[in-house]
């Protein structure tokens, strides 16, 4: 990959995948209370879906189409982290809230060196 960026060998691989998050090692809350770290795509939807889920909260966003939306993810929230444009294990670009910022490559670099 990229710069080094990791995918998971339990990666979901074909022409489904539209866009891909942070699914390794991930802190989340346990059932009956307390912290558990989890692994899988079921905790990479929840990035991705909240991002989209913050973008339509806003009195602006609420009116925009699935296509808007797609759009505004590609050209704003995505980075490219495999073949240069749409791959089947990335999809469109691993998204995160980060890649806007300035400097956001770097910090994503530093985060995504964490579950390695």
């Amino acid at each position: 990959k990229e710069d080094g960026f990791p995918a998971a060998a339990f990666s979901t691989s074909n022409s489904g995948v539209t866009y891909s998050g942070v699914g390794v090692d991930v802190t989340s809350l346990k059932p009956g209370g307390g912290m558990q770290t989890m692994s899988g795509t079921s905790m990479a939807a929840p990035h991705i879906t909240g991002i989209i889920a913050c973008l339509l909260s806003g009195e602006v966003f609420s009116k925009y189409t699935d296509r808007q939306i797609r759009m505004l993810l590609d050209q704003s929230y995505a980075v490219d982290i495999a073949d240069q444009g749409y791959d089947k294990q990335t999809g469109e670009g691993f998204v995160t809230y980060l890649a806007g910022e300035k400097d956001s490559r770097e910090e994503i670099n530093q985060l995504l060196s964490l579950v390695r």
